[in-house]
């Protein structure tokens, strides 16, 4: 009797598959250039004999991995196999639940934790430079272990609720951000109704403090990461042991939901009524009724046929409102518990809120760039587009009207708050070189913006058209968006190298301007190159078949037979 057959299966398969041994190396090439530059920048300003720098700059990059390593390795793990119908066979079996999701989350942590252990060894190199105790080391293990194990089965528990895989992806980054700012904000939310209460009525806000958990406030990743040093631990071991722990407890309940709930979930279902439920109540609020959904549908058609088909779902839209809306009104809540009464009207406040918003909608531009495409693709939809009397530039401004319309609006509406940030920053008189460099970070990031969503756009579009699996759009993002710092890095760290030091590699406008340039240029080179292959080669790609490719890695003999 073989115990856990699912795990010994899925294990075999990842241990084939070239991504699990290419992500090993690439992780740990990033891991050995970062290690590099800081010893190199460290025997340049002095602190050579301190290895505290380098094992948490490791260590950050490593905890930023684990994070994500649901979103990188296991969103997709069920929902494919759901797809693919294959899911309902496992169970005509006598296997259960926790066989397939153990099987499942073995297969996806392979990777990840490949990834991990390729990393350790260049976070135990500070042990040898001092500042870093072997307990330090130990604690950071732990929790990037727990951290990994967290985020893997956040990403399976969304792979499991749903087929999409964006709709997975988005379910776990959702679980992933409610992981690790839940507690804490429902900790500063109690607190705060306590103060109110108190300065009202003062039995009401002592029996509400009386009765906030503590625990609450360090239950988070976060807080463990921030106590894993030797002096932070030994003032208050319990902040770091109460974050671990509450990431393995959520990471087994995960586990333990996913599988309860993977048998129940495998049948088709019908189609149901689109009346009723959830979607059925917003169309009701969007729509008056047929005829308002009618004019709706005649509008987007009379506009481009291919807008229609890529926008039809209106609800993508109002979700980047929504992300926006949202994230203004978190930092709101965090300025108000604060009790920082002007907090909106410090620049650099505004300028984090901003550049995280840029992040989001490039990830997001990113993911929604090729989804049509892809989809239409895989289902056969988009050679039968081809024999219609649309040509190939009424699809593609089809297709950017749809893109336009979902994210246009946004993407202006960050901007102006941009122009009110540095409209805040002019007003707010603080020193003139201060002032002077942030309103050049300022403007280079607004350049940015629109320069890589439009590269993303055009990339996105040729991903669609021949990429095979969604890593392809993982590649587009450091392409587009982590080549040009890798690049702004090696200038740094090769100038610095032959200088007497870091001073030696200019100004703060020089090395701006510097990255300014090499962001615009890369944006521009692989926007410009995808709008050429996309315009020329449109009905080429469309029309290959995904397994019939050749590259570098793997190439097939035409003459053989289909099997």
């Amino acid at each position: 009797m073989t115990v856990l057959p699912v795990v010994a299966r899925e294990l075999r398969v990842a241990a084939r598959r070239p991504w699990t041994y290419w992500g090993r190396l690439v992780a740990g090439g990033i891991a050995v250039t970062m290690s590099a530059w800081m010893l190199l920048a460290g025997r340049r300003v002095g602190f050579e004999n301190n290895g505290t720098p380098l094992f948490f700059m490791i260590a950050v990059m490593a905890f930023g991995f684990t994070l994500l390593g649901g979103l990188l390795y296991s969103a997709d793990c069920v929902s494919g196999e759901k797809r693919d119908g294959t899911l309902g066979l496992l169970f005509l079996t006598d296997l259960r639940g926790w066989d397939v999701t153990l099987g499942k989350l073995a297969a996806t942590s392979l990777g990840g934790l490949y990834g991990l252990l390729s990393v350790m060894p260049l976070m135990a190199l500070p042990l040898l430079m001092g500042g870093v105790m072997i307990g330090d080391y130990a604690r950071m293990v732990l929790l990037l272990v727990t951290t990994l194990f967290c985020s893997l089965a956040a990403g399976l528990l969304a792979s499991v609720l749903t087929t999409d895989v964006r709709r997975s992806v988005f379910l776990t980054f959702l679980f992933l951000m409610v992981i690790v700012t839940v507690a804490p904000l429902a900790y500063e939310t109690i607190t705060w109704f306590a103060a109110r209460s108190a300065r009202r009525s003062g039995w009401v806000g002592v029996l509400v403090e009386s009765w906030t958990p503590l625990w609450l406030q360090k239950a988070t990743p976060f807080e463990a990461f921030s106590q894993v040093h030797g002096t932070s631990y030994a003032s208050a071991p319990w902040n770091y042991w109460c974050g671990v722990i509450y990431t393995g407890v959520i990471g087994i309940a995960a586990l333990a939901y996913s599988s309860w709930r993977l048998p129940r979930v495998w049948q088709e279902k019908g189609l149901g009524d689109p009346r009723t439920g959830f979607r059925g109540w917003l169309d009701r609020r969007r729509f008056s009724g047929l005829a308002g959904k009618d004019r709706f549908r005649t509008r987007w058609l009379e506009d481009n046929p291919i807008a229609w088909l890529s926008g039809r779902h209106w609800t993508r839209r109002w979700l980047v409102w929504f992300f926006l809306s949202g994230s203004l009104l978190g930092a709101w809540l965090l300025g108000t518990w604060s009790n920082e009464v002007d907090w909106w009207k410090e620049p650099a406040v505004l300028m984090v809120i901003t550049f995280g918003m840029h992040l989001v909608l490039k990830f997001w531009v990113a993911n929604e760039a090729p989804r049509q495409f892809l989809d239409d693709r895989r289902t056969g939809a988009l050679e039968l587009l081809l024999s219609t009397p649309l040509t190939v530039a009424e699809i593609l401004s089809g297709r950017w009207l749809a893109l336009w319309r979902q994210f246009g609006g946004p993407v202006v509406a960050v901007l102006l708050l941009d122009v009110a940030g540095l409209w805040l920053l002019v007003a707010s008189r603080n020193d003139a070189g201060e002032e002077g460099e942030m309103i050049g970070v300022w403007l280079s990031a607004m350049t940015v913006l629109a320069l890589d969503l439009w590269a993303l756009g055009w990339d996105g579009l040729w991903i669609g058209l021949t990429s095979r699996s969604r890593t392809a759009t993982t590649w587009m993002l450091a392409r587009i968006l982590v080549l040009p710092w890798l690049a702004w890095f090696a200038y740094l760290t090769f100038v610095g190298s032959m200088t007497q030091g870091f001073g030696g590699i200019g100004t703060f406008e020089t090395l701006l301007m510097l990255w300014l340039a090499f962001s615009v240029g890369n944006s521009l080179f692989w926007g410009l190159r995808a709008r050429l292959l996309v315009t020329k080669s449109f009905r080429e790609a469309a029309t290959k078949r995904t397994n019939a490719w050749s590259g570098w890695r793997r190439k097939r003999r035409a003459d053989l037979p289909d099997a």
